[in-house]
């Protein structure tokens, strides 16, 4: 697997042919997919995260983002090699970066994508280069990770995972991500939405540990 950047002076295309950025043959590291690029305000650097079953790792970019920076290796920072785990429960994929108050949140997808096992972590730092850590302190590249999302065996919503961009609407943020629904196809998997709260040392999590039919306003 590789990861590529296509680009277009318009956001209506076209879009001609990709530039590859990664290659999984050429580093070694399996599963190079679910990218995220992030800028830092600090720095204005670019950083490109990646990975699932190979561990997920960061990288900086060029300064056009369009291929990885000179000399520059990718660095595992989140999750266990899938050889170490093989139940995947502490194999982490899908990153999302979201700076809030100072801090970088590092949210993830734990487990097996098709199973019950799938659940999302979180674990956050002050600076992107930084070990990102879970609220009892342990390292999300050791594969631990704050579960703000779950569902156990048997559960209609199961689960959930690969979240999306925190969007803010009137003041109160909420998360996307898909979920199984018990007797639909493993592969198909909804959309759902749920907001998402902060409490007081800064720490997210959901009204409910588990996946909820609807949001009430």
């Amino acid at each position: 697997s590789a990861i590529f950047v296509y680009s277009s002076k318009s956001a209506d295309g076209p879009f001609p042919d990709g530039k590859m950025i990664t290659y999984g043959k050429e580093t070694g590291i399996i599963d190079t997919i679910d990218s995220e690029v992030v800028k830092d305000p600090a720095s204005g650097r670019l950083w490109l995260f990646f990975g699932s079953t190979g561990r997920v790792h960061r990288v900086p970019l060029s300064a056009d983002g369009k291929s990885i920076a000179r000399g520059a290796k990718p660095v595992p920072v989140a999750g266990r090699h899938v050889h170490a785990n093989p139940d995947r429960l502490h194999v982490l994929e899908g990153t999302y970066l979201y700076h809030r108050k100072g801090w970088w949140y590092l949210f993830a997808s734990r487990g097996r994508y098709a199973d019950w096992s799938y659940a999302i972590v979180v674990g956050r730092a002050r600076k992107l280069t930084d070990d990102f850590v879970d609220r009892e302190g342990r390292l999300l590249k050791e594969g631990f990770g704050t579960v703000i999302l779950k569902s156990d065996r048997g559960d209609v919503f199961f689960g959930p995972g690969h979240n999306a961009e925190i969007v803010t609407i009137r003041g109160r943020d909420f998360m996307p991500f898909h979920c199984h629904v018990e007797g639909e196809h493993r592969n198909q998997r909804p959309l759902f939405i749920q907001e998402i709260f902060w409490d007081r040392d800064g720490w997210p999590s959901f009204k409910s540990l588990k996946p909820q039919k609807q949001v009430k306003e």
